[in-house]
């Protein structure tokens, strides 16, 4: 469950979820100042006003785009011992100046991305461990609505953010490497959920991913040797299931990509055969955290 900062209503809310044994997701952000001279502000304003309100025994993952706002939290974590910090996949990996450069208007995104110093600065909290989980932040728009510049009632114009999910795991793993993507993608979720999962343990739910590694080679001249080069992966959309294929990302080098994925046991993809299976997905309840 989302709950914005500033709503007054909070604290009753995070009471009812607590009282239920749910953990819930708090998105940081003052929607009253969005299309602002304020809305850089906006997630600060927002954090105050939550940690005047988060009661220590409600255990939320509390959403964050900025290293001021992780920092802040971590001063917090002793008397907030149930809080884990997340970041959005955007947050350590798109800055504002290299995004716009790339996708041009499309890059919009609600919050604002944040400039280059603020995603180095999200990587290195990420690395040393400050931040719990990341998330792909999925946001699925059409190529048309991620360049439409005709203003449409209670809409964004363009639509605002774009798809990670079908990159972010790999992307982290490139970026950041296997233990940090690992900690941030599975250990850290399932730890927070109460689930039996997120690491390979005896005992554990035998949820895993199977990656390839590159061959580390560089890039060729596709136009003199007719080939882009052997183990050479880049995020490429216009393979993506999703029909969300405007990103940042497009172009970018991948270190690791899927090779297989296998649920419970199951195997549910398998890149070679490029075939994915269908599987029931466990309904959390209550009693399960």
């Amino acid at each position: 469950m989302a709950v914005s900062a500033r709503y007054r209503r909070q604290p009753a809310i995070l009471r009812a979820l607590r009282r239920v044994g749910l953990t819930g997701l708090i998105v940081v952000d003052e929607l009253a100042f969005q299309g602002t001279a304020l809305e850089e502000e906006g997630e600060r304003y927002a954090l105050e006003a939550l940690l005047r309100r988060l009661d220590p025994a409600f255990r939320a993952r509390v959403s964050v785009t900025r290293p001021d706002s992780v920092e802040t939290l971590l001063a917090h974590r002793e008397r907030l011992p149930n809080m884990r910090i997340q970041a959005p996949h955007h947050s350590l990996f798109a800055d504002r100046e290299w995004a716009y450069g790339k996708i041009g208007s499309a890059a919009f995104h609600v919050p604002p991305l944040r400039p280059a110093e603020e995603v180095r600065r999200m990587q290195a909290l990420a690395a040393r461990g400050s931040i719990d989980i990341v998330v792909s932040f999925h946001a699925p728009h059409r190529l048309p609505d991620k360049y439409g510049s005709e203003p449409i009632p209670g809409e964004f114009t363009p639509k605002a953010g774009y798809s990670a999910v079908e990159v972010a795991y790999m992307y982290t793993l490139t970026k950041l490497g296997i233990e940090t993507g690992c900690r941030c993608h599975c250990a850290g979720p399932a730890e927070h959920l109460g689930l039996d999962a997120g690491e390979i343990r005896v005992g554990n739910e035998a949820n895993l991913v199977i990656v390839e590694e590159d061959e580390g080679l560089p890039e060729q001249n596709i136009h003199v040797t007719g080939s882009a080069g052997r183990g050479v992966w880049k995020v490429d959309p216009s393979g993506w299931h999703t029909m969300a294929k405007v990103t940042p990302l497009v172009g970018e080098r991948l270190k690791y990509r899927v090779s297989k994925t296998l649920l419970r046991g199951r195997e549910v993809f398998d890149r070679s055969r490029d075939r994915f299976t269908h599987a029931d997905v466990r309904a959390l309840q209550a009693s399960d955290t």
